[in-house]
């Protein structure tokens, strides 16, 4: 549109020249102004960006159609000592008794994550006239989603919470199940109840109560209430952490985007649709810290070079990150050089996280932005993901 005459210091009201919106169901549409340079400045070139906005357009959208269950196929359950596995025409995710989480999911016989474990099996005669004693299971490495409180600390945590938070050992949760339950619902869906009291060493804890629903087409449904110990401090996280299988490189998503942006750290990120890797969402600050958060998350895929792997979507907005480096490992270097990459990709997919404040020269985060030590109900799901089933934007919405 043509520059508006508006002389220094004023105001003027203009109509921007908008078209009509035939909405599409379950769309979304912002409206995205720039101010540019008209011509070249001892500054900066022609085109330079001055100044920048993003609205949400108020249009009324029809809701998505919903997949119709009955006409997906038909799932097994089985149970087999600590493992419980629900199977259906191109997936397979088992669960664990003992962990408390999926231990493995793979989709089109492409393998998304998996967990290693010592079995112990159980020695002597048992009970008289019973079966011989259950094999313990140990786990040393869960791929599944996991209780996740921590993130590595920020310069700005320096006041506030410190590299080490204290004594609080967040990274180091035990988690404890206190109740498993699996059932059909029906020959398309199997639901999972979950659960837990994970614990770091010096007694801090948070349950969680957990249902996972599984259905024919592969989609599960994750719906998580958190009931962490109350305390004088905020959260750094709340959410889960996965470790994705070697190979998983590539994301895309709908969020706040292209770069890192964070509660208190978005203003500049508008919503769109971004394509990025696992590596450059590493952002090598000097001092190593939690970096490559994305929030306003509706959905996101991370997938390896044939295009298989996972959509994950969020019916209330998620924040999530894909990196080579676990929050520890983040913690532990000081500089980049001192990481060393992990084949795995590290996944984590929060509810919300705490805001980064000015602490390393000034205030902490305002309190709007903390994640207080309160009840949280936490919804997302996983599906599986490949380029034959369309367009992500579209699947993301059924």
């Amino acid at each position: 549109m043509p520059s508006p005459d508006i002389p220094a210091g004023t105001s003027k009201e203009i109509t921007l020249p908008v078209g009509k919106i035939e909405p599409v169901e379950g769309a979304e549409y912002f409206l995205q102004v720039m101010f540019t340079l008209k011509k070249d400045e001892l500054w900066a070139k022609r085109g330079h960006v001055v100044a920048s906005e993003q609205m949400k357009v108020p249009v009324q959208i029809p809701e998505a159609s919903l997949v119709n269950v009955a006409e997906m196929p038909a799932l097994i359950l089985t149970e087999e000592g600590d493992n419980v596995t629900v199977a259906g025409r191109e997936f397979k995710v088992n669960f664990s008794k003992t962990a408390g989480t999926i231990t493995s999911l793979e989709y089109f016989n492409t393998k998304i994550f998996e967990s290693q474990a010592i079995v112990r099996r159980g020695f002597g005669r048992g009970t008289p006239g019973g079966a011989p004693p259950a094999p313990q299971v140990t786990y040393t490495g869960i791929g599944g989603p996991m209780v996740n409180i921590y993130r590595a600390p920020v310069d700005n945590d320096a006041r506030s919470r410190g590299r080490t938070s204290g004594n609080i050992e967040l990274w180091n949760l035990k988690g404890e199940v206190t109740a498993f339950n699996a059932q059909k619902l029906n020959e398309k869906a199997v639901e999972v109840k979950i659960d837990m009291k994970s614990t770091e060493t010096s007694g801090y804890s948070i349950s969680t109560n957990t249902v996972y629903t599984v259905y024919g087409d592969g989609k599960i449904d994750i719906s998580t209430t958190f009931l962490p110990d109350e305390a004088t401090w905020s959260l750094p996280k709340l959410g889960f952490i996965f470790c994705l299988n070697k190979g998983f490189e590539n994301v895309e998503y709908f969020g706040a985007g292209p770069f890192e942006n964070y509660v208190d750290r978005k203003t500049g990120a508008f919503i769109g649709r971004y394509r990025t890797t696992v590596d450059d969402m590493f952002v090598p600050y000097v001092r190593t810290q939690d970096c490559g958060n994305r929030t306003d998350v509706r959905w996101f895929t991370v997938t390896n070079h044939t295009g298989y792997g996972i959509l994950v979507t969020a019916p209330n907005l998620m924040n999530f990150s894909a990196l080579h480096y676990s929050p520890v490992d983040l913690n532990k270097a000081n500089h980049p050089f001192e990481l060393t990459r992990r084949n795995e990709t590290i996944l984590t997919v929060d509810l919300a996280g705490c805001g980064l404040g000015n602490g390393s020269c000034g205030p902490p985060p305002l309190d709007r932005y903390l994640l207080k030590t309160e009840k949280a109900i936490f919804k997302y799901s996983i599906r599986p993901y490949t380029n034959i089933l369309g367009d992500k934007s579209v699947l993301a919405k059924k």
